[in-house]
């Protein structure tokens, strides 16, 4: 990269991401004009375990780690950049109202309809969990 001597890189640039290698690390087209495109730029997250496939499109911040030139990094800051989340945790849990679908009213999850749950390391392998969404928690979701 180019290093012009009046950029601060301490800071951060937005940028649009032109392609996402599927390895968390990003193509970018910086707004500023003194920094040129970048390729394979690390995407932090900062919470370990998470994996994401960003939309082309989207837009996130360019920084430097301490200040280096050499060690550029993006990071999400808009809704709606977020393509696919992968979480690898012992135990996830939801509190919260989950909308699927947009809109109210458009949403695909319905109480009383099947839900399908892949996981990496299922119970038995190759064989998808069936449940159906209730009220109440997932105390109440139980596969049948």
């Amino acid at each position: 990269m180019a290093r012009d001597a009046r950029l601060d890189f301490l800071a951060r640039y937005p940028c649009t991401v032109l392609n996402d290698h599927g390895d968390m690390r990003l193509d970018l087209d910086p707004d500023d004009p003194r920094i040129p495109p970048l390729s394979r730029v690390r995407l932090w997250l900062g919470l370990p375990g998470c994996t994401v496939k960003v939309r082309s499109g989207a837009r996130v911040l360019l920084g430097f780690e301490g200040g280096d030139p050499d060690k550029p990094f993006a990071e999400l800051f808009q809704i709606g950049s977020v393509e696919r989340l992968v979480v690898q945790a012992d135990t996830v849990t939801l509190d919260a109202e989950v909308n699927l679908g947009g809109a109210i009213g458009t949403g695909v999850l319905t109480e009383g309809k099947p839900i399908t749950w892949v996981f990496l390391n299922p119970v038995t392998p190759g064989v998808p969990v069936i449940a159906t969404a209730q009220r109440g928690g997932s105390g109440k979701v139980k596969a049948v």
